[in-house]
């Protein structure tokens, strides 16, 4: 699997892969927002279809599913219920970390967009450290991610992995 990244930020070490925005430590909301690119809107559309026949012309709709889309480029990013999906925007996947990072619980570490926008996701570092055995050194992060394409809902979890790409996403999941 590639790395999948279309537009990411971060703060602190680089991500292996070397792509992404560095912020600052006190970098504002809206500096995370631009750079990671979870500036975009995305919006259902009923799903139509051709099924004409060579003697009859004939375009259908199929009501329980709706086409997610961007409204920034028009790009189709997955079909998905009508009628149980709900759309989370990018920007509100960033938002839910707002107070925890103003009350200093939390700070945001990586945020962006993966597959040409059918996934997004934010993560921000707990303050906590855990040293096992007096050595190895494990960092607990929050992580939240929702998806366009229909293959995830919007997820929120704690994850011992620094999100950084396609890659350390499935890495967290399992």
């Amino acid at each position: 699997m590639a790395h999948e990244v279309v537009k990411m930020a971060y703060r602190g070490e680089t991500p292996w892969h070397g792509l992404g925005f560095l912020l600052s430590d006190d970098a504002t909301f809206d500096a995370w927002l631009r750079e990671s690119g979870l500036t975009f809107r995305v919006r259902g559309a009923k799903v139509q279809f051709d099924s004409s026949t060579n003697d009859t012309p004939a375009i259908r709709g199929f009501n329980d599913k709706q086409v997610l889309f961007r409204e920034d480029n028009g790009q189709p990013l997955g079909i998905v219920s009508a009628s149980k999906y709900k759309i989370v925007q990018p920007d509100q996947i960033l938002e839910f970390y707002r107070d925890f990072v103003r009350a200093g619980d939390m700070k945001l570490e990586t945020a962006g967009v993966l597959k040409k926008g059918r996934r997004v996701w934010a993560l921000a570092r707990h303050g906590m450290e855990i040293r096992i055995k007096g050595q190895d050194l494990v960092r607990p992060y929050f992580l939240l991610t929702t998806s366009y394409d229909g293959e995830t809902g919007t997820n929120g979890m704690y994850v011992m992995e620094r999100v950084v790409c396609a890659n350390t996403l499935a890495a967290a999941y399992y």
